[in-house]
């Protein structure tokens, strides 16, 4: 696991190093714009009598940066992608401080000089500082020489992943294939060795420092000699499933054994961790179910209106325990759309009306679920609850699906925001590996996270 924390470190020090100076231009922002603002009369108190202000404005555009996508590692070398996003996410956050500044007479402060100047210069900070990172500062961190030993797809998906991403900390140096299988054309043309044998391997490691090696677990009764004849090296080796589990964040159901589950799911309860939970989602049902109350009758209109059917979509789902529950939504599709048999919802699904399509990208239809959640029968975050006609064919198809139930389903979840539409078996088979991740690594930050995240899939209109 030595390789996988020291990845997972290196990740967060760069995004840490991402924020840092994401705040640090912030206030330098400030501080130049009330010089330029007052020029000779410019005293350093002024500074210190906006910080407060100012800093309750900063931290909700942080928020709305990460929201937006801007603090993801594997997306921040694209310059062009990383300054639409922020521009769009500027639009929100100036909106917010104008709100702040001159709709709430609390502040008595209305610094529009100084707004318009902190938003230009921070945007210019904003560019060069992106783009020196995107450019001169790939290394922060530690960066590990490493050497994948496999010929299976977990294999080749990972060495794609780190060739394509150098961000991720690794320099991949050889990809050694004892099976002989045909390697594809984009790793020989990668620059790489592309290795056979354990001889190239060794000149390789007399050559230059290796500091990790991962191999494969269906190669390990193969060339479990050599492999012990490298322990005098001092390169550790791992596991590449738990590599896997790091990298991508997910769990790959369908290459780890049983003890694998014994082994990482000993802890699942949490009892703490649930606890404190379950207070937060009643208390934040409370909040929201107010601003719910408004919202109810004219999405209710719009429901009649559409077709005059009901206005609400009772259905029944798996929930914690394999117990049934019902789930309550506004209804977005045509009445009886299921009338013969359950069938998976698709992309553009034809039973949808209109209204239901605005509904369901806006993901307003889940409002009424708040009644779950006050019942206790559904979480804000979780694996998303499934219908027992489905789930009874998909515990026979799909390994370990069960263990989805061991923890109340939600409203959005790990799966949802990595894998945000789901219509088959096969779908159902990757939600899972981000499902079995989050019921192993879930915490009140990974949470968090994910509500957060989950506003950037609905205001980019990701998903279903």
């Amino acid at each position: 696991m030595g390789v996988c924390l020291t990845k997972a470190m290196s990740r967060r020090l760069k995004q840490f190093v991402l924020i840092l100076g994401d705040i640090t231009f912030l206030y330098l922002s400030l501080y130049l714009s009330l010089m330029i603002r007052y020029g000779a009369s410019f005293e350093p108190s002024r500074f210190w009598r906006n910080f407060p202000l100012f800093s309750v404005v900063y931290a909700i555009w942080l928020a709305v940066f990460f929201i937006a996508g801007l603090y993801g590692i594997r997306s921040v070398w694209n310059i062009e992608d990383t300054l639409r996003k922020f521009v769009r996410a500027m639009v929100v956050n100036v909106s917010v401080a104008v709100t702040f500044f001159y709709l709430v007479p609390y502040f008595q402060i209305t610094p529009k000089t100084v707004l318009v100047l902190d938003t230009i210069i921070f945007a210019s900070l904003f560019g060069l500082w992106r783009l020196l990172f995107s450019r001169g500062i790939r290394a922060v961190g530690t960066v590990r020489s490493l050497v994948l030993i496999g010929s299976n797809k977990a294999s080749l998906e990972i060495a794609r992943n780190l060739i394509g991403h150098p961000e991720l900390g690794y320099d991949l140096v050889a990809f050694f294939n004892p099976d002989n299988e045909p390697s594809p054309g984009w790793l020989k043309d990668s620059g790489i060795l592309v290795g056979k044998n354990f001889s190239q391997l060794r000149k390789l490691i007399r050559s230059r420092e290796i500091d990790s090696i991962v191999v494969s677990n269906d190669i390990y009764p193969k060339i479990f000699g050599e492999l012990y004849r490298l322990i005098p090296t001092g390169i550790p080796i791992y596991n590449l499933y738990s590599f896997w589990e790091d990298l991508n964040r997910s769990i790959p159901i369908s290459k780890v054994d049983k003890v694998w589950f014994l082994e990482n799911l000993r802890g699942v309860k949490k009892k703490i961790y649930e606890v404190r939970k379950r207070w937060l989602d009643v208390l934040f049902a409370a909040i929201l179910g107010v601003p719910a109350i408004l919202v109810y009758p004219p999405i209710a209109l719009g429901v009649k209106l559409t077709d005059g059917g009901p206005v609400f979509y009772r259905q029944k789902r798996v929930g914690k325990d394999g117990k049934l529950f019902e789930v309550i939504k506004f209804r977005t599709m045509v009445p009886d759309a299921e009338k013969r048999k359950a069938r998976w919802a698709k992309r553009n699904d034809h039973r949808v009306t209109k209204f239901g399509r605005f509904l369901r990208a806006t993901r307003l239809d889940e409002v009424p679920q708040l009644i779950n959640v006050f019942r206790g029968e559904m979480s804000f975050v979780g694996p998303r609850p499934e219908r027992p006609e489905f789930v009874q064919d998909l515990r026979k198809q799909i390994p370990h699906y069960d263990l989805r139930h061991l923890i109340r389903p939600g409203i959005t979840g790990w799966a949802q925001i990595n894998f945000p539409y789901g219509a088959s078996e096969e779908d159902a088979r990757k939600k899972l590996c981000y499902d079995l991740y989050y019921l192993k690594h879930r915490s009140l930050l990974l949470d968090t996270e994910i509500l957060l995240k989950t506003f950037e899939v609905v205001l980019s209109a990701k998903g279903r």
